[in-house]
Protein backbone atom coordinates (compact mmCIF):
# COMPACT_ATOMS: atom_id res chain seq x y z
CA UNK A 1 0.00 0.00 0.00
CA UNK A 2 1.32 3.42 -0.98
CA UNK A 3 0.20 7.01 -0.47
CA UNK A 4 -0.14 9.17 -3.57
CA UNK A 5 -1.88 12.27 -4.87
CA UNK A 6 -3.38 13.66 -8.05
CA UNK A 7 -1.28 16.08 -10.07
CA UNK A 8 -4.26 18.40 -10.42
CA UNK A 9 -5.18 18.08 -6.69
CA UNK A 10 -1.90 17.66 -4.76
CA UNK A 11 -3.58 18.46 -1.43
CA UNK A 12 -5.79 15.35 -1.64
CA UNK A 13 -3.86 12.28 -0.49
CA UNK A 14 -4.93 8.92 -1.92
CA UNK A 15 -4.18 5.28 -1.15
CA UNK A 16 -2.59 3.16 -3.89
CA UNK A 17 -2.97 -0.58 -3.38
CA UNK A 18 -0.76 -2.80 -5.51
CA UNK A 19 -1.72 -6.45 -5.99
CA UNK A 20 0.44 -8.98 -7.85
CA UNK A 21 -0.97 -12.01 -9.68
CA UNK A 22 0.67 -14.99 -11.30
CA UNK A 23 -1.67 -15.02 -14.31
CA UNK A 24 -3.17 -12.50 -16.68
CA UNK A 25 -6.59 -14.11 -16.13
CA UNK A 26 -6.46 -13.35 -12.41
CA UNK A 27 -5.43 -9.78 -13.18
CA UNK A 28 -8.36 -9.37 -15.57
CA UNK A 29 -10.77 -10.79 -12.97
CA UNK A 30 -9.72 -8.43 -10.18
CA UNK A 31 -9.81 -5.50 -12.58
CA UNK A 32 -13.36 -6.42 -13.58
CA UNK A 33 -14.49 -6.56 -9.95
CA UNK A 34 -13.07 -3.14 -9.11
CA UNK A 35 -14.52 -1.66 -12.28
CA UNK A 36 -17.89 -2.88 -11.02
CA UNK A 37 -17.23 -1.02 -7.77
CA UNK A 38 -16.67 2.18 -9.67
CA UNK A 39 -20.35 2.03 -10.59
CA UNK A 40 -21.24 2.05 -6.88
CA UNK A 41 -19.56 5.33 -6.02
CA UNK A 42 -22.86 6.97 -5.14
CA UNK A 43 -23.03 4.82 -1.97
CA UNK A 44 -21.26 6.67 0.88
CA UNK A 45 -20.58 3.38 2.69
CA UNK A 46 -18.42 1.74 0.02
CA UNK A 47 -14.81 2.82 -0.41
CA UNK A 48 -14.37 5.23 -3.30
CA UNK A 49 -12.23 3.84 -6.13
CA UNK A 50 -10.69 6.59 -8.24
CA UNK A 51 -8.73 4.64 -10.81
CA UNK A 52 -7.43 1.20 -11.77
CA UNK A 53 -4.23 0.48 -13.68
CA UNK A 54 -2.81 -2.90 -14.68
CA UNK A 55 0.68 -3.98 -15.70
CA UNK A 56 1.24 -7.16 -17.71
CA UNK A 57 3.94 -9.69 -16.88
CA UNK A 58 7.25 -8.65 -18.42
CA UNK A 59 8.64 -12.17 -18.36
CA UNK A 60 8.10 -15.56 -16.73
CA UNK A 61 9.88 -14.44 -13.56
CA UNK A 62 7.63 -11.43 -12.92
CA UNK A 63 3.99 -11.13 -11.87
CA UNK A 64 1.16 -9.19 -13.41
CA UNK A 65 0.12 -6.23 -11.25
CA UNK A 66 -3.00 -4.22 -10.61
CA UNK A 67 -2.83 -0.83 -8.91
CA UNK A 68 -6.02 0.43 -7.32
CA UNK A 69 -6.23 4.12 -6.46
CA UNK A 70 -8.77 4.83 -3.74
CA UNK A 71 -9.55 7.25 -0.96
CA UNK A 72 -7.17 7.28 1.99
CA UNK A 73 -8.28 6.28 5.50
CA UNK A 74 -5.73 7.54 8.06
CA UNK A 75 -7.88 6.19 10.91
CA UNK A 76 -7.45 2.65 9.56
CA UNK A 77 -9.87 -0.23 9.97
CA UNK A 78 -12.85 -0.77 12.22
CA UNK A 79 -10.85 -3.54 13.89
CA UNK A 80 -8.21 -0.99 14.89
CA UNK A 81 -10.87 1.45 16.09
CA UNK A 82 -12.50 -1.20 18.27
CA UNK A 83 -9.13 -2.24 19.70
CA UNK A 84 -8.33 1.36 20.64
CA UNK A 85 -11.83 1.88 22.06
CA UNK A 86 -11.53 -1.27 24.14
CA UNK A 87 -8.18 -0.10 25.50
CA UNK A 88 -9.76 3.16 26.62
CA UNK A 89 -13.10 1.53 27.48
CA UNK A 90 -14.93 3.87 25.10
CA UNK A 91 -16.92 1.46 22.94
CA UNK A 92 -19.42 0.55 25.69
CA UNK A 93 -22.55 1.86 24.04
CA UNK A 94 -24.83 -0.49 22.15
CA UNK A 95 -25.95 2.49 20.09
CA UNK A 96 -22.44 2.95 18.63
CA UNK A 97 -22.18 -0.72 17.68
CA UNK A 98 -25.57 -0.54 15.96
CA UNK A 99 -24.65 2.65 14.10
CA UNK A 100 -21.52 1.03 12.71
CA UNK A 101 -23.46 -2.12 11.78
CA UNK A 102 -26.13 -0.07 10.05
CA UNK A 103 -23.56 1.67 7.88
CA UNK A 104 -21.98 -1.66 6.93
CA UNK A 105 -25.41 -3.01 5.98
CA UNK A 106 -26.02 0.05 3.80
CA UNK A 107 -22.82 -0.72 1.92
CA UNK A 108 -23.74 -4.41 1.65
CA UNK A 109 -27.22 -3.52 0.39
CA UNK A 110 -25.72 -1.42 -2.41
CA UNK A 111 -23.26 -4.18 -3.26
CA UNK A 112 -25.98 -6.83 -3.39
CA UNK A 113 -28.26 -4.60 -5.44
CA UNK A 114 -25.54 -4.64 -8.10
CA UNK A 115 -25.41 -8.44 -7.97
CA UNK A 116 -22.05 -8.67 -6.18
CA UNK A 117 -21.27 -10.92 -3.17
CA UNK A 118 -18.32 -9.73 -1.06
CA UNK A 119 -17.31 -13.11 0.47
CA UNK A 120 -14.84 -11.67 3.03
CA UNK A 121 -16.70 -9.23 5.25
CA UNK A 122 -14.95 -8.61 8.58
CA UNK A 123 -13.89 -5.58 10.67
CA UNK A 124 -10.45 -5.62 8.99
CA UNK A 125 -12.21 -4.93 5.68
CA UNK A 126 -14.21 -2.00 7.03
CA UNK A 127 -12.39 1.34 6.82
CA UNK A 128 -13.27 4.29 9.02
CA UNK A 129 -13.06 8.05 8.74
CA UNK A 130 -14.31 10.91 10.87
CA UNK A 131 -17.28 12.83 9.54
CA UNK A 132 -19.99 15.21 10.62
CA UNK A 133 -23.39 13.78 11.58
CA UNK A 134 -24.88 15.26 8.41
CA UNK A 135 -22.44 13.32 6.23
CA UNK A 136 -22.73 10.05 8.12
CA UNK A 137 -26.34 10.07 9.24
CA UNK A 138 -28.17 12.39 6.87
CA UNK A 139 -31.40 10.48 7.50
CA UNK A 140 -31.23 11.21 11.24
CA UNK A 141 -31.95 14.88 11.82
CA UNK A 142 -31.32 14.84 15.55
CA UNK A 143 -27.97 13.07 15.78
CA UNK A 144 -25.49 15.20 17.72
CA UNK A 145 -21.71 15.26 17.85
CA UNK A 146 -18.97 13.99 15.55
CA UNK A 147 -19.08 10.34 14.51
CA UNK A 148 -17.34 7.80 12.31
CA UNK A 149 -18.25 6.70 8.81
CA UNK A 150 -17.62 3.01 8.12
CA UNK A 151 -16.97 1.98 4.51
CA UNK A 152 -16.82 -1.52 3.09
CA UNK A 153 -13.50 -2.27 1.37
CA UNK A 154 -11.19 -4.99 0.02
CA UNK A 155 -13.17 -6.53 -2.80
CA UNK A 156 -10.53 -8.96 -4.02
CA UNK A 157 -12.71 -11.96 -3.12
CA UNK A 158 -16.03 -10.66 -4.41
CA UNK A 159 -17.97 -12.43 -7.15
CA UNK A 160 -21.08 -11.79 -9.18
CA UNK A 161 -24.06 -13.80 -7.96
CA UNK A 162 -26.25 -16.04 -10.05
CA UNK A 163 -30.01 -16.53 -9.76
CA UNK A 164 -31.15 -16.40 -6.13
CA UNK A 165 -28.15 -14.39 -4.96
CA UNK A 166 -25.73 -17.34 -4.79
CA UNK A 167 -22.27 -17.64 -6.34
CA UNK A 168 -20.97 -20.71 -8.13
CA UNK A 169 -19.66 -23.24 -5.61
CA UNK A 170 -15.89 -23.02 -5.22
CA UNK A 171 -13.34 -25.61 -4.13
CA UNK A 172 -10.94 -22.86 -3.07
CA UNK A 173 -10.81 -21.55 0.48
CA UNK A 174 -12.23 -18.02 0.43
CA UNK A 175 -12.84 -15.66 3.34
CA UNK A 176 -11.71 -15.70 6.97
CA UNK A 177 -12.59 -18.55 9.33
CA UNK A 178 -14.37 -16.73 12.21
CA UNK A 179 -16.73 -14.97 9.75
CA UNK A 180 -17.59 -17.89 7.45
CA UNK A 181 -21.17 -19.14 7.43
CA UNK A 182 -21.58 -22.92 7.87
CA UNK A 183 -22.40 -23.42 4.19
CA UNK A 184 -19.40 -21.31 3.11
CA UNK A 185 -17.02 -23.82 4.71
CA UNK A 186 -18.29 -26.15 1.96
CA UNK A 187 -17.63 -23.55 -0.74
CA UNK A 188 -21.15 -22.13 -0.97
CA UNK A 189 -21.27 -18.33 -0.92
CA UNK A 190 -24.27 -16.08 -1.38
CA UNK A 191 -25.70 -12.77 -0.32
CA UNK A 192 -26.94 -14.65 2.77
CA UNK A 193 -23.38 -15.66 3.69
CA UNK A 194 -22.45 -11.96 3.59
CA UNK A 195 -25.27 -11.31 6.07
CA UNK A 196 -23.83 -13.99 8.37
CA UNK A 197 -20.42 -12.28 8.25
CA UNK A 198 -22.00 -8.92 9.12
CA UNK A 199 -23.77 -10.60 12.04
CA UNK A 200 -20.51 -12.02 13.43
CA UNK A 201 -18.83 -8.64 12.98
CA UNK A 202 -21.71 -6.96 14.82
CA UNK A 203 -21.35 -9.39 17.71
CA UNK A 204 -17.69 -8.45 17.97
CA UNK A 205 -18.68 -4.79 18.16
CA UNK A 206 -21.20 -5.57 20.90
CA UNK A 207 -18.60 -7.52 22.90
CA UNK A 208 -15.38 -5.55 22.23
CA UNK A 209 -12.18 -7.32 23.12
CA UNK A 210 -13.86 -10.72 23.39
CA UNK A 211 -13.49 -13.76 21.13
CA UNK A 212 -17.06 -14.59 20.15
CA UNK A 213 -16.07 -18.24 19.54
CA UNK A 214 -14.21 -18.61 22.87
CA UNK A 215 -16.82 -21.08 24.19
CA UNK A 216 -15.47 -23.61 21.66
CA UNK A 217 -12.35 -24.29 23.69
CA UNK A 218 -11.10 -26.98 21.31
CA UNK A 219 -10.83 -24.51 18.40
CA UNK A 220 -7.48 -22.89 19.07
CA UNK A 221 -6.47 -22.66 15.39
CA UNK A 222 -8.28 -21.18 12.36
CA UNK A 223 -8.43 -24.64 10.76
CA UNK A 224 -10.03 -26.21 13.85
CA UNK A 225 -12.56 -23.38 13.99
CA UNK A 226 -13.28 -23.81 10.28
CA UNK A 227 -13.99 -27.51 10.72
CA UNK A 228 -16.20 -26.87 13.76
CA UNK A 229 -18.28 -24.21 12.02
CA UNK A 230 -18.80 -26.52 9.08
CA UNK A 231 -19.88 -29.51 11.16
CA UNK A 232 -22.15 -28.22 13.93
CA UNK A 233 -25.95 -28.26 13.81
CA UNK A 234 -28.47 -25.76 15.21
CA UNK A 235 -28.91 -24.46 17.81
CA UNK A 236 -25.20 -24.91 18.59
CA UNK A 237 -23.98 -23.21 15.40
CA UNK A 238 -23.79 -19.65 16.74
CA UNK A 239 -21.61 -17.78 19.25
CA UNK A 240 -23.05 -16.90 22.62
CA UNK A 241 -25.02 -13.65 22.56
CA UNK A 242 -24.64 -10.97 25.22
CA UNK A 243 -27.33 -11.17 27.93
CA UNK A 244 -30.46 -9.07 27.50
CA UNK A 245 -30.82 -6.20 29.93
CA UNK A 246 -33.68 -6.69 32.32
CA UNK A 247 -35.14 -3.19 32.60
CA UNK A 248 -37.74 -2.76 29.86
CA UNK A 249 -37.21 0.54 28.14
CA UNK A 250 -33.98 1.17 30.00
CA UNK A 251 -31.10 3.14 28.49
CA UNK A 252 -29.39 1.49 25.54
CA UNK A 253 -25.97 1.02 27.12
CA UNK A 254 -23.67 -1.86 28.00
CA UNK A 255 -22.92 -2.51 31.64
CA UNK A 256 -19.30 -3.64 31.97
CA UNK A 257 -19.36 -3.67 35.76
CA UNK A 258 -19.18 -7.49 35.76
CA UNK A 259 -17.13 -7.68 32.58
CA UNK A 260 -20.09 -8.61 30.36
CA UNK A 261 -22.01 -6.25 28.06
CA UNK A 262 -25.80 -6.19 28.24
CA UNK A 263 -27.91 -5.43 25.16
CA UNK A 264 -31.54 -4.96 24.17
CA UNK A 265 -33.85 -7.78 23.16
CA UNK A 266 -34.29 -6.17 19.73
CA UNK A 267 -30.54 -6.38 19.11
CA UNK A 268 -30.42 -10.04 20.13
CA UNK A 269 -33.37 -10.70 17.81
CA UNK A 270 -31.47 -9.06 14.95
CA UNK A 271 -28.37 -11.16 15.60
CA UNK A 272 -30.52 -14.29 15.78
CA UNK A 273 -32.05 -13.84 12.32
CA UNK A 274 -28.76 -12.76 10.73
CA UNK A 275 -27.10 -15.91 12.07
CA UNK A 276 -29.84 -18.35 11.08
CA UNK A 277 -28.36 -21.75 10.18
CA UNK A 278 -30.44 -22.01 7.00
CA UNK A 279 -29.20 -19.29 4.61
CA UNK A 280 -32.69 -19.01 3.10
CA UNK A 281 -33.96 -17.87 6.52
CA UNK A 282 -31.53 -14.98 6.83
CA UNK A 283 -32.92 -11.54 5.93
CA UNK A 284 -31.53 -9.46 3.10
CA UNK A 285 -29.45 -6.40 3.92
CA UNK A 286 -32.46 -4.18 3.23
CA UNK A 287 -34.63 -6.31 5.53
CA UNK A 288 -31.98 -6.06 8.24
CA UNK A 289 -32.01 -2.28 7.93
CA UNK A 290 -35.78 -2.31 8.55
CA UNK A 291 -35.36 -4.34 11.76
CA UNK A 292 -36.68 -2.75 15.00
CA UNK A 293 -33.18 -2.85 16.48
CA UNK A 294 -32.21 0.10 14.29
CA UNK A 295 -35.39 2.01 15.15
CA UNK A 296 -33.86 2.44 18.61
CA UNK A 297 -31.25 4.77 17.10
CA UNK A 298 -33.88 7.44 16.53
CA UNK A 299 -35.25 7.37 20.06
Amino acid sequence: MYIGFREDQPDELLAVKEVAFASEAATAAIRAEYEALQRLQSCPFIVRVHDIASESRKNAATAAKVRIVMELFPQGTLRRLVAKSTMHRCLTDERIALMYTQQVLMGVAALHASGVVHRDIKPENMLVMHATPEEAWHQFQKTKGACVVVKLSDFGSCKYSEDGGACATTMNLVGTAPYLAPESVRGKFSMSSDIWAVGISALELLTPGANVWAHWTDCSTPFALLMRIGSVSPPNHVPRFPPVRGAAGGPMVCDHADGAPVVSQATVDLMTVMLAFDPSQRPSAQECLAHPAFAQLRQ
